[in-house]
């Protein structure tokens, strides 16, 4: 088990029944919805619409699964 956590900031942290384009290393991935988020490492998403066409066939509209908060970026949908 990992002893030291990744630093998480708190005003950029996700809120559950919003939107958003969650990015890793600057690359869309998926729009989603927070599904369950209760401060931690972990947040329940559920996606909206894949948008990078190299993993379209990994995320599907509807998959429900786990993210790493700290890993990802979260831009929010308007």
């Amino acid at each position: 088990m990992k002893r030291i956590h990744d630093k998480i900031n708190k005003d950029t942290a996700p809120t559950v029944g919003e939107n958003y384009i969650l990015r890793l290393e600057d690359e869309p991935l998926y729009s989603a919805e927070i599904m369950e988020y209760k401060g931690g490492c972990w947040a329940k998403i559920k996606v909206n619409e894949p948008l990078h066409p190299e993993y379209s066939a990994l995320y599907k509209n509807g998959d429900v699964f786990e993210v790493k908060i700290a890993s990802y970026q979260f831009e929010p949908l308007s």
